[in-house]
């Protein structure tokens, strides 16, 4: 079902959704090639038990909104063990999973304005963290997992900043009269990537040595490390010729070597979001082509650019599995938003989920699990 956002809602879903829609951006053409999908389901059998599938502990969180709330949710990634782990009233999304499986980083509004919560794997010793009365949103975790990076407006403006992964010694990391957002922890913990409206800046893990990687005063978005930290991924509209170009760009964390990955210019559409695979060989992402979000993946040279769906409606919001085998993504082919689960290269395409009173919008899949 298509569910009416009440209109207290709307900051609440900008929050939410911004990590996984990146940025909506102006298209006109691609070169794609479209890939036979085979329509198959995906399902554990005692060779493949479900904590196999994919590596980690074959279990996702995801959220999903209804007509009277915004809730947090766990199964395994065979659709079985379906659980609520949020704690009304109040909304819960955008749940991110502890490098160590051990935790769920999450937003709530439970105490009157989006904090930064934590909890068990279980949904228990859920708390609040950042307890502030401004907003915080845009949590990442630090690799090791003792941090956590976040954007707050506590100070007037938007702006980094970062906590031990209990709440104690939040800090302002920027210190900027610029609008910050879409923060990204580099994979070793020693830098971050982050958008200082409208440029791609990088910084040291304690917010020294700030610099302008883009320095084009175009719109930059979306930040995104490769697994090894030597390139950062980002969306760009760069200006070439008098002509604005929406696309998928690389640059060093040093800013040299700018590549253009894609053939994505401006006019009409939209383009959102990407993600690394595991082992940094390709890129995910999501371009709407007359009317209709599918996902693609392409080598990260920008080569070899393919569609891994095509179907009616969005599909979207893909996730690679830990060991880089599967994708979960988001999709509503059928009448309404459901997560799905396809392998890498687009085949076995299978819905593990069915709550067709929410719509569902962000998905994190358990690393590992803890000892």
């Amino acid at each position: 079902m298509n569910n009416v956002v009440s209109p207290k809602w709307h900051t609440w879903l900008l929050i939410v959704i911004g990590s996984m829609l990146v940025s909506i951006l102006s298209v006109n053409t691609i070169t794609l090639q479209t890939t036979a999908i085979a329509q198959t389901d995906l399902t554990s059998t005692p060779d493949s038990p479900v904590s196999q599938l994919g590596g980690g502990t074959g279990e996702i969180a995801f959220d999903g909104m209804s007509s009277d709330s915004f809730e947090i949710f766990i199964m395994n990634i065979d659709g079985t063990n379906l659980r609520s782990l949020s704690e009304k009233p109040g909304l819960d999304g955008a749940p991110l999973w502890s490098p160590d499986g051990s935790q769920i980083a999450f937003l709530s509004d439970r105490d009157g304005n989006t904090d930064v919560f934590i909890m068990d794997a279980d949904g228990s010793n859920q708390r609040n963290l950042t307890q502030n009365s401004a907003s915080d949103y845009r949590h990442v975790w630090s690799p090791d997992g003792s941090q956590i990076v976040f954007i707050s407006e506590r100070d007037g403006n938007s702006e980094v900043y970062v906590m031990n992964a209990d709440g104690s010694n939040q800090r302002n990391l920027t210190q900027s009269q610029r609008r910050n957002d879409f923060v990204t922890w580099s994979p070793d913990g020693s830098q971050f990537a982050y958008v200082a409206y409208p440029e791609i800046f990088v910084m040291n893990a304690d917010g020294s040595n700030q610099r302008n990687l883009t320095n084009n005063d175009n719109m930059n978005f979306s930040p995104n490390w490769s697994p090894d930290g030597s390139q950062i991924a980002f969306i760009s509209n760069f200006v070439q010729d008098g002509v604005g170009k929406w696309g998928l760009y690389l640059i060093s964390p040093d800013g040299s070597n700018l590549r253009d990955l894609s053939e994505v210019t401006s006019a009409e559409g939209s383009f959102i979001g990407m993600a690394w695979s595991p082992d940094g060989s390709q890129i995910a992402f999501t371009p709407a082509i007359t009317d209709n979000y599918e996902i693609y993946v392409m080598n990260a040279d920008g080569s070899n650019v393919r569609a891994l769906t095509d179907t009616a409606g969005y599909s979207g919001g893909a996730i690679w599995s830990p060991d880089g085998s599967l994708f979960a993504f988001i999709s509503n082919r059928d009448g309404h938003s459901a997560i799905y689960i396809m392998n890498a290269d687009g085949s076995n395409q299978h819905k593990i989920s069915d709550l067709p009173e929410f719509e569902i919008y962000e998905v994190s899949w358990r690393p590992t699990v803890p000892h």
